[in-house]
């Protein structure tokens, strides 16, 4: 059984991207198998005999395919390669560091735009003619 990243994980990183197709960064495709419809002609069939010529490379699930984006890869959901577990372990590990590094990367920011304040100057309204 693969391991999978938590839910806070997912809903940060979800690509907002759901589909009958999705390919893991990790390179096993997965198809919904109950949307047949979907497909073009002769589609499906092709994803369910390579199914079966590699099961480890393709997978059949019973619902749309929802990925996360990662550093510019795209991880699906509960995809045994447990890559989104990976990350979080990562980030979870370094989080002090990385907590450290945001607030000085936040704080270099705010002396960049220190001196670029915007004034407006108030416009005067056009006198109405009688």
């Amino acid at each position: 059984m693969s391991k999978q990243c938590s839910g806070i994980f997912e809903e940060v990183f979800d690509s907002h991207c759901g589909g009958i197709v999705r390919t893991c960064a990790c390179g096993i495709t997965y198809f919904n198998g109950n949307e047949p419809h979907f497909f073009d002609e002769g589609e499906f069939e092709e994803y369910q005999a390579n199914a079966k010529k590699e099961p480890e490379k393709w997978v059949e699930w019973d619902q749309s395919i929802g990925t996360m984006e990662i550093n510019g890869n795209e991880i699906v959901y509960g995809c045994s390669c447990d890559r989104a577990e990976r990350y979080e372990k990562f980030i979870l590990s370094h989080r002090h560091q990385i907590a450290d590094y945001l607030n000085k990367y936040i704080e270099g920011l705010k002396k960049d735009i220190a001196g670029s304040e915007v004034k407006a100057e108030p416009i005067e309204k056009e006198k109405e003619s009688a």
